[in-house]
């Protein structure tokens, strides 16, 4: 496992929209236009937990075959808007034995954090 990872991705608003039928959360400052200019925002905005399942699926790559998830925490910093990249980085904060603690975030592409969490993973050998 290298000790930094990071990709860049750009949450669609078909992303939003199908994370809200997943996910039942249908709060319309995630889809309508109206309600979310009327709340002084620029327009509808991405779901923290769809942020979240970005940085789980990026550590899951990142990870491969060599181990994974045994848990997780995040925290929310930020709004993030659909059609805007983020940019998802992770790094090794510490090791013991074969678990590892991973600092992940994501970003805007101006460094401003939007999510950022504590992920820890168990490698197999």
């Amino acid at each position: 496992m290298n000790d930094t990872y990071s990709m860049t991705t750009t949450p669609t608003l078909e992303q939003v929209h199908s994370w809200a039928r997943v996910s039942g959360d249908n709060n319309p400052v995630h889809y309508d236009n109206s309600f979310t200019k009327s709340m002084g925002l620029p327009g509808p905005i991405v779901h923290g937990q769809l942020v979240v399942s970005i940085l789980l699926d990026m550590v899951d790559t990142w990870l491969g075959q060599e181990g994974y998830i045994i848990d997780f925490s995040f925290a929310f910093r930020s709004i993030s808007y659909p059609d805007y990249p983020l940019v998802c980085k992770g790094a090794i904060a510490s090791k013991n034995d074969r678990t590892y603690s991973l600092k992940v975030s994501a970003e805007d592409t101006t460094g401003h954090v939007h999510v950022e969490g504590i992920v820890t993973v168990q490698l197999c050998s």
